[in-house]
């Protein structure tokens, strides 16, 4: 019974129709279609899969597919994080703005703290910039190349008619604010000059010491031929290191980054200290 059954639906499956074009006016017959149940059902499969495969393609291939869900190529996704980057920045700017903003109306406003400008004073007061002395390390190399040059006279005699013709680059431009004065102490000359200027080598030397004090900032020591030494102290950054070769009038330094900020220069020749206005024109 149940193959009677299945026999007769393949049968009611695979029962051919045939399907007839004629020709209203003439009756003639145009074409002629034989098609089972079969068949329309393959075609019409066979048709959605391949309008299935076609539309994979486009979407697959082409710019499409970023219209799909969680599908983000990686040029996209950069750019959307780039903007998530700008976006915050804009937002903690903004959000600097506000504050300032409402800040400044209360202090149009008079609404700031009774002891601000107490604290104020009291912070500018306390705070004082203070200089102090030379190294341990600057005096240790300064007592020992005074030791071997100070019975050198030969030498003194010869290099002191050499250093006449020496050509001196002028370290920076400005004016002298101490002048040389051994006797006080001051073995070189404060130089007043302007913020950030380059800080530049008198002759060609070699770097032979860099070192750093609360109050002086960076000094950088370069020692020349004709047994010359030159000091620079009072330097904000240092643009060269220990054992670096620099040429006369190459930027050695940079001076500090406020004007009225005085340079000082010391000039070394055989283990005495030369005045530096004497072969440089500033």
């Amino acid at each position: 019974m149940q193959k009677g059954n299945n026999n007769t639906f393949w049968k009611k499956i695979k029962f051919k129709y045939k399907v007839l074009i004629v020709n209203s006016n003439t009756l003639e017959e145009v074409a002629r279609l034989s098609i089972s149940k079969l068949n329309g059902f393959s075609l019409i499969l066979f048709s959605a899969l391949l309008i299935f495969l076609l539309a994979s393609i486009i979407i697959v291939f082409t710019p499409l597919r970023n219209y799909l869900p969680g599908y983000v190529n990686s040029e996209v996704r950069s750019q959307i994080v780039t903007n998530k980057v700008y976006a915050d920045s804009i937002a903690d700017e903004l959000a600097k703005q506000a504050a300032y903003i409402d800040n400044l109306k209360k202090i149009l406003g008079g609404e700031t703290a009774t002891d601000t400008d107490s604290a104020m004073t009291t912070v500018a007061t306390s705070v004082k910039d203070t200089l102090s002395g030379p190294t341990q390390r600057e005096l240790d190399f300064r007592r020992a190349y005074e030791e071997n040059e100070k019975y050198n006279l030969t030498s003194s005699m010869i290099s002191q008619s050499r250093l006449n013709g020496l050509a001196f680059s002028r370290p920076v431009a400005g004016v002298t604010a101490t002048p040389f004065d051994p006797a006080k102490g001051n073995n070189g000359i404060d130089i007043a000059t302007e913020a950030s200027l380059n800080i530049c080598a008198l002759l060609d030397g070699t770097v032979v010491l860099t070192t750093y004090t609360a109050g002086q900032g960076y000094t950088a020591v370069m020692q020349h031929s004709n047994n010359l030494t030159s000091i620079y102290s009072g330097c904000d950054i240092l643009l060269k290191t220990t054992g670096q070769s620099v040429k006369s009038g190459e930027a050695l330094a940079v001076t500090r980054d406020k004007a009225g900020v005085n340079l000082h220069l010391e000039v070394w020749h055989n283990g005495k200290p030369l005045d530096p206005n004497k072969y440089i024109a500033f």
